[in-house]
C-alpha cells in the first residue's frame, strides 16, 4: 500500500531514500525524486550521499511543480471518487 510519510515527503519537496517497501504504490513514478536502496549498510551509505547531494539540488521548483501534478492526479480525492466511480460503474452500480 501507498506511505504516509514518503508522501508527506514528496509534498514538501524532499528526496526520498528508502527500501523497495518503502516504495510500494509508488513504482510509476518519476524515480528523480527517490532512490530505493537495500539495508546493506555500504550501499546504503552511498545512495543517502546521492540523493541529498544530487537529487535533492537537481530538482528545480518547476520539477517539483510538475511531479505534483503527477502526485494530484493519482492520489487526490478528486482521483479516488472517479475511479471508484468506474470501478461501481464497471459492476453495473450507478452512482
Amino acid at each position: 500500500g501507498l506511505k504516509g510519510k514518503v508522501l508527506s515527503s514528496f509534498i514538501y519537496k524532499t528526496p526520498v531514500l528508502g527500501t523497495s517497501f518503502a516504495f510500494q504504490g509508488f513504482e510509476n513514478l518519476d524515480g528523480k525524486f527517490f532512490t530505493e536502496s537495500s539495508f546493506d549498510t555500504d550501499e546504503f551509505s552511498q545512495k543517502l550521499f546521492e540523493t541529498y547531494f544530487g537529487k535533492a539540488l537537481n530538482n528545480s521548483t518547476n520539477d517539483w511543480n510538475m511531479f505534483h501534478k503527477e502526485l494530484e492526479k493519482i492520489f487526490s480525492i478528486h482521483s479516488f471518487k472517479k475511479n471508484f466511480r468506474q470501478y461501481l460503474s464497471s459492476k453495473g452500480i450507478d452512482v
